[in-house]
């Protein structure tokens, strides 16, 4: 269990690294924020309020008791933080 807490954690940071650089233009980063042609106002706007509601849903969701009440019976009670953090 301990293992697979420090598996989200590590899994956790490493998206929040990748974020930093995509968002700095590293230039080893496959892909930048930069990078692409840039689309219209009018196909970012919707692209980006959709991603922002699936995040909020999700989080929202997943953070009521009745969730996590519900997703002990798959996972340990020790996991359900973790299991949060890895897919939030």
């Amino acid at each position: 269990m301990f293992d697979y807490g420090i598996g989200a954690c590590l899994a956790g940071l490493g998206a929040l690294l990748f974020w930093i650089g995509f968002m700095g233009n590293l230039p080893f980063l496959p892909k930048t924020i930069d990078a692409g042609s840039p689309g219209t106002l009018a196909e970012s706007i919707p692209i980006n309020l959709a991603l922002i509601a699936l995040f909020g849903i999700q989080h929202a969701v997943m953070a009521r008791p009745v969730f996590k009440k519900a997703i002990t019976h798959f996972i340990p009670v020790a996991a359900e933080r973790s299991t949060f953090v890895l897919l939030v």
